[in-house]
């Protein structure tokens, strides 16, 4: 299992620029770092993938490799983990940091999600992943269900 110094969580929105980059915050460039085992003299290196419910994961070259292996594992006991594993792997890409602290989504991932100007970047402890605000807010209407669920049954004790 991957250590973490700390958990990514953060839950803003940054701005898109021309050449298609977003600037990562310096808190999380640190855990980043720290997690990565890099100091600010080396290039920092990250894996991103498009995230099946519509944005993109970005992730330390380590919990990268740690997700897909138990995707791998579990491509074989079902079609749906089969394709869950394809799309995983086949959308998968490095993207470095540069100096001033931008990562450049590929023009092509942009088109394919309906990026524009600003895109919701979400912590999600071992990784972070960037959403079209929109639909990051249609996907938290949907997950409401959840969030509910266990105050719902605690009052319903009483």
């Amino acid at each position: 299992m991957l250590e973490l110094p700390e958990l990514i969580t953060i839950n803003d929105q940054m701005n898109l620029d021309d050449k298609g980059r977003v600037v990562l915050p310096k808190t999380l460039i640190r855990i980043l770092r720290r997690v990565c085992g890099v100091d600010e003299n080396q290039e920092l290196s990250l894996r991103f993938t498009i995230y099946t419910h519509g944005g993109i994961q970005v992730h330390p070259p380590a919990d990268f490799l740690r997700m897909a292996r138990v995707l791998h594992d579990r491509s074989v006991e079902s079609e749906e983990a089969a394709r869950r594993y394809r799309i995983f792997m086949g959308n998968a890409d490095e993207i470095t940091v540069d100096k001033a602290n931008r990562v450049r989504i590929p023009a092509h991932v942009i088109s394919a999600l309906g990026f524009k100007k600003v895109v919701q970047m979400v912590g999600q402890g071992s990784h972070f992943e960037l959403w079209d605000p929109e639909t990051w807010k249609e996907y938290n209407k949907e997950l409401s269900v959840y969030v509910n669920r266990p105050f719902e049954k605690a009052a319903d004790k009483k």
